[in-house]
């Protein structure tokens, strides 16, 4: 079930869409909704091998991302928020 705890503050440009898919579909769903929707986005995953997994597959397709995650070095984790919000947007 999803809990929502509080609100979310999003900027203007920026929307959230929470989608629930069965476990088999999951990757096929989430490449077509990249294709469909090239502008910059979050994906939240369970946890860091997951993280880890989809990074490494999203890449092997060419795809520019970026892992962020609590196994990462607090130096490697200011550089990519640094590095995200000074991303203009597309």
């Amino acid at each position: 079930p999803l809990i929502e705890i509080g609100e979310f503050d999003l900027p203007a440009q920026m929307r959230l869409i929470i989608q629930r898919v069965p476990l088999e579909f999951r990757v096929t769903w989430l490449l077509n909704w990249i294709n469909q929707h090239p502008e910059p986005g979050m994906i939240f995953v369970s946890t860091r091998s997951a993280a880890d997994r989809l990074y490494n597959l999203l890449q092997a397709l060419g795809k520019d991302v970026v892992v962020y995650h609590g196994g990462l070095s607090c130096e490697e984790r200011q550089n990519l928020e640094k590095l995200i919000l000074d991303c203009p947007p597309k």
